[in-house]
Order: structure tokens, then sequence, then C-alpha cells
């Protein structure tokens, strides 16, 4: 004898998957408004471009930096080493217990006051 196949549960991603590219839309249609005001809003725009392109040029020129970097033998290995030891003292020193967390919760929301 045969079995009926088990029912499926119908899907509904396809709502949500609408509602979450309308939000993003809008969020770009704001950050593109936010931008063109501040565009407009900008007196030298000269040095402004200026400015972008060195950051980019400088950009690249560090990638390439780096990637020379990554090709000599023994740099990456103490690259790496560096990198997991300090991420061990940051887990040690912020997050392992829980007045340490609050203190680097702390000093978040202070550099978040100084920004915005």
């Amino acid at each position: 004898a045969r079995r009926a196949p088990a029912p499926v549960a119908a899907r509904r991603s396809v709502a949500v998957a609408a509602d979450s590219k309308s939000a993003a839309a809008d969020k770009a249609s704001e950050l593109l408004d936010t931008v063109s005001d501040a565009w407009d809003k900008t007196e030298d725009k000269a040095s402004v471009v200026t400015l972008g392109s060195t950051a980019l040029i400088a950009l690249w020129v560090a990638t390439g930096v780096v990637a020379y970097v990554d090709k000599l033998p023994l740099l990456p290995f103490i690259f790496e080493l560096v990198g997991i030891s300090y991420s061990g003292y940051f887990v040690y020193r912020y997050l392992l217990f829980k007045p340490d967390r609050e203190e680097l919760g702390e000093k978040i929301d202070d550099i978040k006051s100084k920004i915005f």
C-alpha cells in the first residue's frame, strides 16, 4: 500500500521578502536624499572630491602593501599570532566578566555621544 504524501505547510516568506525589500528601498532612498542634501550644502566641492579621491588612492596603496607583506614568508604568521593574541586579550579584558562588559558599554556609549 502506498502512503499519502505528508501535508506541506504554506510558506509566507514572500510577504516578508517584499516588506524587507521595500524597507531596504526606503533606507536607500533616505540615504541618497541625505547625501544629496549634504552635497548641496558643501561650499568647496573641489576639495571634497580631491579628498575622496586621495582616500581611495590611499586605500588602493594600502591594499597593495598588505598583499605584498602577505607574500613574505614569516610575516603573515606573526601578524596572525598578534591578531589572535590581541583578540584573546580583548575578550579577557572586556567580555569575560560582567563589570568589564559594563565598562565597555559605557565607553561605547561615550564614543557614540561624542559622534552623534
